[in-house]
């Protein structure tokens, strides 16, 4: 509600469809690759800001066929993304995204949501012991160590090299080694890192 103008805002809300996504998608005003991208919601931001997304990554194929269907003209990469980052090293993970038109230093966004998993409050267990869990299902797939996925993301960051990197989670991953842990890592590699609770 504006205080001012008595105005509820949600009434002034100006609901998109999808002629104006594609719209404002065509104008390639910055390139993403989204990573635990899911169904494609933060995609959906990014292209209605002009954005163009180049790659998906998404291990869940209930996701990645949800993804395809919502947008069929990006490519999904339905794998593990720790498979792109064990392929290797650098030259190797480079040499992924370039089928992609990724060149090092040359991406806008790397988008990434990790799960949450690990850190929620509603999932038992502390500390390094909920981070390390193995063999517990996630994404509809049996998964292991899923709270050190973070790592995998920051280890994406810190290769391709981004001009900015978002990364989305639960509150309670601040109080978490692994979030401070990549943090520093991204600052080592040169990045002015903020984060905010919203």
């Amino acid at each position: 509600m504006d205080l001012n103008s008595g105005t509820d805002l949600i009434s002034e809300y100006i609901p998109y469809n999808l002629k104006d996504l594609e719209k404002q998608s065509s104008k390639d005003l910055f390139t993403v690759i989204s990573t635990f991208a899911g169904g494609g919601g933060s995609s959906t931001g990014y292209k209605l800001a002009g954005g163009k997304i180049l790659v998906t990554n998404e291990v869940d194929p209930t996701a990645s066929d949800t993804y395809q269907l919502n947008y069929p003209d990006t490519s999904v990469a339905n794998m593990d993304i720790r498979t792109i980052n064990r392929k290797a090293g650098r030259g190797k993970v480079l040499d992924f995204f370039q089928d992609y038109g990724v060149r090092l230093g040359q991406l806008d966004i790397l988008d990434g949501s990790p799960p949450c998993t690990a850190f929620s409050t509603a999932i038992s267990g502390r500390g390094k012991e909920k981070v390390e869990r193995k063999n517990i299902v996630h994404a509809n797939l049996e998964q292991s160590r899923i709270g050190m996925l973070i790592d995998a993301y920051v280890y994406l960051v810190n290769f391709l090299k981004p001009r900015v990197f978002v990364m989305e989670n639960v509150v309670p991953i601040k109080n978490s080694p692994v979030f401070k842990d990549a943090l520093d890592r991204s600052r080592k590699h040169g990045y002015l890192v903020q984060w905010n609770k919203v």
